[in-house]
C-alpha cells in the first residue's frame, strides 16, 4: 500500500507543476493581449501551454491578436 500512496502523490505532484505551467502561461498572455489590445483574454482560455507561449511570442514580436491567436492554433 506504501508504494502504490507513493506513486499517487507523484502523479498529483507532476499534474499540479503541468498546471501551474499553465497558469503562468496564461498570466503571461493575459498581461501582453490586456497592455497591448486591451482586450479580455478569456477567449483563449481553452488553449494548451505551448499554444499559449507561441501566441505571447507572436504578438511580442509584433503580430496582430488574430494573427497570433492562428499561429498558435497551426503550429500546434
Amino acid at each position: 500500500m506504501g508504494r502504490l500512496k507513493k506513486e499517487i502523490q507523484a502523479t498529483l505532484k507532476e499534474n499540479k507543476d503541468l498546471r501551474e505551467e499553465w497558469i503562468e502561461a496564461y498570466n503571461k498572455l493575459t498581461r501582453i493581449i490586456w497592455v497591448k489590445f486591451y482586450k479580455s483574454s478569456t477567449k483563449y482560455r481553452k488553449l494548451t501551454t505551448e499554444e499559449m507561449l507561441t501566441m505571447y511570442d507572436a504578438i511580442n514580436n509584433g503580430k496582430e491578436l488574430e494573427e497570433a491567436y492562428e499561429e498558435a492554433i497551426q503550429n500546434n
